[in-house]
């Protein structure tokens, strides 16, 4: 699998591009370059990793992350839909409502 291109280090700012491994950080890989990468990013993603592996980030998206739209987007280009609480969760939001944190914590089973 090809290494991450240095002209992404945009969108993985907090990583250093030259240790991350295709395989091993595919998840953070594919959500950054799709989230943050651009249209040339998303290609490299497209070419680079199966559609099975893109589909699996996007139905588990990592919490908190995700840019709302490109989320969307993403979800409807592969045509897939997720619970739409693990959608909110999903979402980049710094004023979280205190009701989906709580629901996010009784579904995985934390709280009762």
């Amino acid at each position: 699998m090809a290494k991450v291109p240095k002209e992404f280090q945009s969108a993985l700012w907090s990583y250093d591009i030259s240790k991350l491994d295709s395989k091993r950080d595919a998840n953070l890989i594919i959500t950054q370059l799709l989230n943050y990468g651009g249209e040339k990013a998303r290609m490299w993603v497209l070419e680079n990793y199966s559609d099975e592996k893109i589909k699996q980030v996007l139905n588990h998206p990592q919490r908190g992350v995700w840019n709302r739209n490109i989320l969307r987007e993403m979800l409807n280009k592969e045509n897939l839909t997720i619970d739409p609480l693990e959608y909110e969760a999903a979402i980049r939001n710094l004023t979280a409502s205190p009701i989906l944190i709580k629901e996010v914590w009784k579904r995985k089973g934390f709280v009762t």
